[in-house]
């Protein structure tokens, strides 16, 4: 995974930083998302996008080391070609829609270039030329914990490459911790969050943690986070 620089909010390392949000978070959403921006970035747009020429997009295929980033090509292809393009080659009015996920996006840019250079950050967008699976996009953009618990399913599925020995153990274990160091900060609230019992149900049935929030435990997933740093 590609370094990257380490933004640290009021009372965090940037360890914590790099490790809990940084690493959780880009597993969470899938190195996929990242290569297709990455992809779409090195567009040169001025020459690409002028008037009907699409073969510089097509030739972004090329580069493509996964199908599943070939075919969100193609889609943007598609995409640009319909709604820009049109066979007429006029451009998307600015009182046009499309809907996407169940959301009706209104006034997205005027023209495919402006298009291009937004679906750089556009996190739903990407997903949607990607995946375009809406149950997927509402779980992977779900309550805090929920993501933390979808960075170690996939991660269990080897979706991180060249991952360390030890790497899922210690963020299992961590993910736990602090979950279970959140509940006991909590725990005059009348209610458990649904974020919460969704995480701590998942990390019981899926990753085989015992997520009893009382000393003896909290002190076994400690040293048992301790032997997996010791491993990687």
């Amino acid at each position: 995974m590609p370094d990257k620089k380490v933004t640290v909010t009021m009372g965090e390392t940037e360890e914590v930083a790099a490790f809990y949000r940084q690493l959780f978070d880009s597993l969470a959403r899938g190195t996929e998302l990242g290569a297709f921006a990455d992809l779409i970035s090195d567009l040169e747009l001025a020459s690409s996008i002028g008037g009907l020429r699409m073969n510089t997009i097509e030739k972004l295929k090329s580069k493509c080391d996964e199908d599943v980033l070939r075919r969100a090509v193609d889609n943007l292809i598609e995409f640009l070609k319909a709604h820009y393009y049109g066979g007429t080659g006029s451009r998307i009015g600015s009182d046009r829609s499309v809907k996407i996920y169940g959301e009706k996006i209104k006034n997205f840019p005027k023209t495919a270039e402006g298009f291009v250079n937004m679906l750089k950050t556009q996190i739903m967008w990407q997903h949607y030329f990607i995946f375009d699976n809406a149950s997927d996009y509402r779980d992977m953009e779900g309550g805090t914990f929920q993501k933390k618990v979808r960075a170690l399913d996939k991660l269990k599925k080897g979706r991180m490459p060249g991952a360390p020995p030890g790497l899922y153990d210690m963020m299992k274990y961590y993910c736990a911790l602090k979950l279970l160091r959140n509940r006991i900060n909590h725990a005059s609230e009348a209610e458990e969050k649904e974020d919460e019992r969704m995480a701590i149900a998942r990390l019981e049935t899926a990753h085989g943690v015992c997520m009893k929030a009382n000393f003896q435990n909290i002190k076994d997933l400690m040293y048992k986070g301790l032997e997996a740093h010791k491993e990687k």
